[in-house]
């Protein structure tokens, strides 16, 4: 397996940014658009906007005059884009209309940005890694679409450790049997798949032959899921990551989106969003927050040991520069192609300079 130099774990930010120069962002869904309506993503990615349901109508988050903030979050407009310091108007075309004591030009219309849409998601930045993926996964794409789901929260989380560790452990199989009770309740851990192509990588996970789930709070999810027909024998969760920071998962009515960035040295934020379909939704109202809590039962397993990994590579790495060199062979597949793909971008990096 490709190793890591174990010092990439107390990179600080600055260090990192070579990753995330024009890499692919997840600025929501494709239901988040509407007419008249000014779409804002989700901070960090909140630097552009969309105006109406036409991704053309992407424009950088300022007014060309001062560069302040037009809008803090997504919110209905009127014919006009205003902005709230010193009132510049502009059309929904990002075309400059008025602004006190400055004539109409081309240099005063709001400043293009770029979407584009990809199976209901909205993103932006690198676009390499689109044929492989549409290629590989085909049907199992059809899963994320979501044309009929809903926003229903969005939440950051701070984390004391390495983003690059949070990402790490998303990418493991290997620790599912022994720190997630609730998700090896419901997964088969001796049933699961890799999909790997250009700059991402998808594992499947399917559903277990389950008598009785490890937590109350998974057996309220399984019961409801029963409840709504969505537990079927096609049922599988998908787990896709978009390197190097994206997550896409797939549950029953539900579509997670997650992206880790820098915090400061030895830190990370990590923005979640949870879309959930609005039928489903009617016929059992409580299923989004069941569906949160069972979600977060792993995600608060995940918390704990990736702190432990962090307290033992800072202990560690006075004295030895590389990652482990025990890797399991089947259930640390997705590690290795990640790892491949950071070591081959580092290497861009370098040789760039």
């Amino acid at each position: 397996m490709p190793q890591l130099d174990l010092t990439w774990n107390f990179r600080t930010p600055e260090q990192d940014k070579h990753f995330f120069k024009d890499s692919v962002k997840c600025l929501g869904m494709s239901v988040d658009l509407k007419e008249n309506h000014c779409h804002v993503p989700y901070a960090p990615n909140n630097d552009v906007i969309i105006i109406g349901k036409e991704l053309d109508q992407c424009f950088l988050n300022v007014c060309p005059h001062k560069y302040s903030r037009l809008y803090k979050s997504s919110c209905d407009i009127e014919k006009r884009i205003v902005c709230p310091i010193h009132r510049w108007s502009f059309d929904q075309n990002g075309t400059f209309i008025v602004g006190r004591g400055f004539e109409p030009g081309e240099d005063k219309n709001l400043i293009k940005s770029s979407a584009y849409s990809w199976q209901g998601f909205i993103m932006s930045g690198d676009n390499s890694w689109l044929p492989s993926i549409n290629d590989t996964l085909k049907e199992d794409l059809k899963r994320f679409q979501g044309n009929n789901h809903v926003i229903w929260k969005r939440e950051t989380l701070v984390s004391n450790y390495d983003w690059k560790i949070f990402y790490e452990i998303y990418l493991d199989l290997y620790h599912v049997r022994s720190c997630h009770p609730s998700l090896r309740s419901v997964v088969d851990v001796n049933d699961f798949q890799y999909a790997f192509g250009d700059g991402w990588c998808c594992q499947y996970a399917y559903l277990n032959e389950i008598q009785s789930a490890a937590t109350p709070k998974t057996q309220t999810w399984l019961d409801a899921c029963k409840e709504l027909d969505l537990l079927d024998d096609s049922f599988k969760l998908l787990w896709l990551a978009i390197y190097p920071n994206v997550m896409l998962e797939s549950y029953p009515g539900c579509n997670v989106i997650s992206q880790v960035y820098p915090h400061s040295s030895g830190k990370h934020t990590n923005t979640v969003e949870f879309y959930f379909d609005k039928d489903i939704l009617k016929r059992n109202p409580n299923f989004a927050q069941i569906t949160y809590d069972f979600w977060m039962e792993t995600a608060v397993e995940d918390e704990e040991i990736s702190e432990w990994m962090q307290i033992g590579r800072s202990n560690l790495v006075k004295i030895k520069d590389k990652m482990p060199e025990f890797n399991h062979p089947t259930e640390e597949t997705a590690n290795a192609h990640w790892f491949a793909w950071m070591r081959d971008k580092e290497n861009l990096g370098k040789n760039s300079n």
